[in-house]
């Protein structure tokens, strides 16, 4: 019995040992059925996302394409003679398809999305162009409002030298912002020298946001 007790010791502890493994194993194969299929789900909503993708790009590019084109040809050579109020109207169609195709090329362009984030296109312009664009565009937001839009531009200031387009966008949302929520007044555009920089900011004379407010302001999702 004394020679046989280690000997037994051993035995009773590999069994235990081989039943702790067994369930270990048991316990293991579940979670990776589990993952499976939670991979097969994630395959299949990366499918659909980018079919969502592919069609909404094909979708709004077709018409949008087909607006500019039509806009092109009304002011070209070939086009009717048309008045100066037609002809700046056409303008500013022209400009915000212009516009809002770069905004779908850049939002829809799927390999951006899967980085999350876009990249940077430098170009160059003046900040009265950048500004002037964006007004045009949230001109047809005030019609019929008693609300002004007014411009204050420094002069000689530098060339723009960054992302243009994404310059814009902000400007789009806060001037269409200040458009939604201003019935009286005006909205300013200011651009100005600071600190070795150039300011650019948007004053409305709306109902503004409250300063318990002030701090969800970037968070995505709030309004």
């Amino acid at each position: 019995m004394d020679n046989s007790a280690p000997q037994i010791g051993v035995a009773i502890t590999n069994a235990m040992n081989l039943e702790a493994t067994k369930k270990l194993s048991s316990e293991i194969a579940k979670k990776n059925n589990e993952l499976n299929g939670k991979n097969e789900e994630l395959e299949k909503a990366y499918r659909v996302k980018s079919d969502f993708l592919s069609n909404m790009s094909h979708e709004l590019r077709t018409p949008l394409n087909s607006i500019i084109g039509f806009t092109s040809v009304l002011l070209g050579q070939h086009g009717d003679p048309l008045t100066e109020d037609q002809v700046k109207a056409l303008e500013k169609v022209l400009k915000n398809g212009k516009h809002l195709l770069e905004l779908i090329n850049d939002i829809l362009d799927f390999s951006k999305i899967e980085a999350g984030r876009t990249p940077i296109n430098m170009s160059t312009d003046e900040i009265a162009n950048v500004i002037s664009n964006a007004m045009v565009t949230v001109e047809p937001m005030v019609i019929g409002k008693d609300v002004r839009l007014l411009q204050e531009i420094d002069p000689d200031l530098p060339m723009l030298n960054t992302d243009t387009l994404k310059i814009k966008q902000i400007l789009l949302n806060l001037l269409s912002n200040a458009a939604k929520f201003t019935d009286h007044g005006a909205i300013t555009v200011i651009a100005k020298k600071q600190n070795g920089k150039i300011a650019i900011s948007v004053k409305d004379d709306g109902i503004g946001i409250e300063p318990k407010n002030l701090d969800r302001v970037f968070e995505e999702f709030n309004r």
